[in-house]
């Protein structure tokens, strides 16, 4: 096709015919004008651009780690302050209890000049085998917070000599009674009523469902990988500058399990679209004998187009028709313009894993994985342009769609996850996201292709 294209044109002089069928009029450009569209930005601006974003993005995911850490430091500062109020807690309501059994066991004898201070008679013990003598007052030191679990113990023994003598008919307080056993489960020092103590616990985390729906526009586009030339084979398609991505939509289902406060397992069943638009310039030679009458003054002749693309080829009819008063010579060539939009539709799969690296109200972390893709259609559409004055094409028919593409295909898929709570179990997703093939799409005899996709995935979360 290259070297009949070189041909072709070689034949032709630079300067235009004096019919000038060669020339286009103003009309023929305002056409090609209104079917170009507005001018599209080049494609490493876009890769420039979606890098920058991906880059800041990590710089404010990195800010938020560290800023979240020390939000968690506080919140760990803030738990321990807690738990060493309820231990001061707890130490109070034992120094009530041992209160309370000094004054279960009845008063003592207080001979005069012992300033009321309570007597501990001949033979008394306290504890575990710690003895004192007769006439001895004792002071009992409750335990400090890191000495909780050990028996309180005896820190002064002062002899006192009481004025008169104490009755020998008096109390026998040979040792202290316990007190009665108290249904709450605990430790007491010295062996008493067991206490209830708080217990500071970190609560496990239970694996929770979350179901889903997002939606995305993604700009698709392919690269093209070029085989080994051979004899008859370029290097490289003449077509590929020609051809440009287009903007494509994605929605689906999905469902995920968040396993832990940082990590998630994520599948789901979605639409995912790739669409590319081609420009191709043809020329056809004036062929008398396929004419035929197409109505009142007006003849129409087809021609055959075997029209290239990434994905393959495709083959259209070209119906060119003329006024019968118009003058065109046997073997004239004619120049057509063809648009084309190859549109190819797959049932997706994502087998995906998300790591948080905050995780709260708001969330940021990063999920990757492979897609599973099955073909679920493709479709052609053209439109023609004739490069001649005088000259229509009213109509042009798909007779055969590109068939390269295979049926089942593996991606590739990396993205970022942004998501913030908006009520308790409702949160929504924002996640960019980038996908590409890990194996040719599509395969022709010079060349292959991978396709890839640029999107914004905006979604709903619904946590059980």
């Amino acid at each position: 096709m290259e070297t009949f294209f070189r041909q072709a044109f070689a034949d032709l002089d630079k300067a235009p015919s004096e019919d000038g069928w060669d020339l286009p009029s103003d009309a023929v450009w305002a056409g090609v004008q209104a079917a170009i569209g507005e001018e599209r930005p080049s494609r490493k601006g876009v890769l420039w651009l979606w890098f920058g974003v991906l880059g800041l993005a990590l710089l404010v995911a990195v800010l938020l780690a560290f800023w979240y850490k020390g939000q968690e430091l506080k919140e760990k500062i803030g738990e321990q302050a807690l738990a060493n109020e309820r231990l001061q807690s707890a130490v109070d309501s034992l120094s009530l209890l041992l209160a309370r059994h000094n004054l279960q066991q009845g008063p003592a004898q207080e001979p005069a000049g012992s300033g009321g201070q309570p007597i501990l008679p001949t033979g008394g013990g306290f504890g575990k085998g710690r003895q004192v003598s007769s006439g001895s007052r004792i002071t009992i030191l409750l335990p400090a917070l890191d000495s909780l679990f050990t028996p309180p113990f005896i820190t002064e023994i002062k002899e006192v000599r009481p004025d008169a003598e104490e009755s020998p008919s008096g109390p026998d307080f040979s040792r202290l009674d316990p007190l009665p056993a108290a249904p709450a489960r605990g430790v007491c020092p010295g062996g008493g009523a067991p206490v209830a103590f708080p217990v500071v616990k970190q609560a496990g985390r239970t694996p929770r469902l979350y179901l889903g729906a997002y939606s995305s526009w993604n700009y698709t586009s392919r690269d093209l990988f070029g085989k080994a030339p051979g004899p008859g084979l370029p290097a490289r398609p003449i077509f590929e500058m020609q051809e440009h991505g287009r903007v494509s939509p994605e929605f689906g289902l999905k469902a995920g399990l968040q396993l832990s406060r940082r990590f998630a397992l994520e599948s789901g069943l979605g639409v995912f679209g790739i669409r590319q638009q081609s420009r191709q310039l043809f020329r056809v030679v004036y062929d008398p004998g396929r004419e035929q009458p197409a109505g009142p003054g007006t003849l129409e002749s087809t021609y055959a187009l075997s029209v290239p693309s990434a994905y393959g080829e495709s083959q259209i009819e070209v119906d060119i028709r003329r006024d019968a008063g118009q003058r065109l010579l046997p073997g004239e060539t004619i120049g057509l313009e063809v648009w084309s939009r190859q549109d190819i539709r797959f049932v997706s799969v994502p087998l995906l894993a998300r790591f948080d690296l905050i995780s709260g109200r708001f969330s940021l972390g990063a999920k990757g994985g492979a897609a599973l893709n099955f073909l679920q259609a493709s479709s052609l559409q053209t439109a023609v342009q004739v490069r001649r004055n005088g000259l229509q094409a009213p109509g042009a028919r798909v007779r055969h769609r590109f068939s390269e593409v295979r049926n089942a295909n593996i991606d590739c898929q990396l993205g970022i996850s942004a998501r913030y709570l908006l009520a308790p179990g409702l949160e929504a997703a924002l996640e960019p996201t980038y996908r590409r093939n890990l194996r040719p799409l599509a395969e022709a005899p010079g060349f292959n292709t991978r396709a890839y996709a640029f999107g914004l995935q905006l979604g709903l979360n619904y946590r059980f």
